[in-house]
């Protein structure tokens, strides 16, 4: 039930306070995206956006469920395209295996590498995309070619920076499978 109780206090958080930090700022209107699997589609997400300082990029991110009751979607782009259904998340946290108690009632939010682009991708080739294709997030991240999962992206001792780790990463993931796919990569968000 970590899961749980994660969303309850991250929607408090956000709803009380003016989220700012070095990369962006949370807008308070929800938003509504169609997550989806890449060509399908899942219930309807209301998202809270995330928006960055230095160029049009985006994070939609809420909670659905879909492997838990609780389940944390991002979705990184541009505003235009984020409500375009059948585009798939940038990556999805599965509240039961991502979310772990921390200390005074708090909670991480890892992520253990499992992504799938039409089908799983495995975690040393997710890292060497994420190493070619956004370097300074890797470093950030301490990612690298074998044993780099699960990564540590926050807790909720930490909003701000909790939030800021959740765009890099998320970020990080939808240029991988865009590469993956042969798409047209997302602006470079260092540039």
């Amino acid at each position: 039930m970590s899961h749980f109780y994660f969303r309850q206090k991250l929607t408090d958080f956000i709803e009380s306070a003016d989220i700012r930090n070095d990369i962006g700022f949370i807008e308070k209107n929800k938003f509504i995206i169609y997550p989806g699997s890449r060509g399908g589609s899942h219930e309807d997400v209301e998202c809270w956006l995330f928006k960055t300082f230095v160029n049009d990029l985006i994070m939609a991110f809420g909670f659905y469920a879909n492997f838990s009751d609780n389940d944390l979607i991002c979705k990184v782009g541009k505003m235009d395209t984020l409500q375009i259904k059948g585009l798939g998340a940038s990556i999805q946290f599965n509240g039961n295996e991502c979310i772990k108690p921390v200390e005074n009632t708090n909670y991480k939010l890892l992520h253990y590498g499992k992504v799938t682009v039409g089908s799983s991708i495995s975690r040393d080739k997710l890292a060497n995309y994420i190493c070619e294709l956004t370097p300074d997030i890797a470093k950030h991240f301490r990612i690298h070619t074998g044993d780099s999962f699960p990564v540590f992206l926050g807790s909720t001792l930490e909003f701000d920076k909790l939030i800021g780790n959740l765009f890099l990463y998320s970020y990080a993931i939808e240029q991988a499978k865009r590469s993956i796919r042969g798409e047209e990569l997302l602006l470079n968000y260092f540039n």
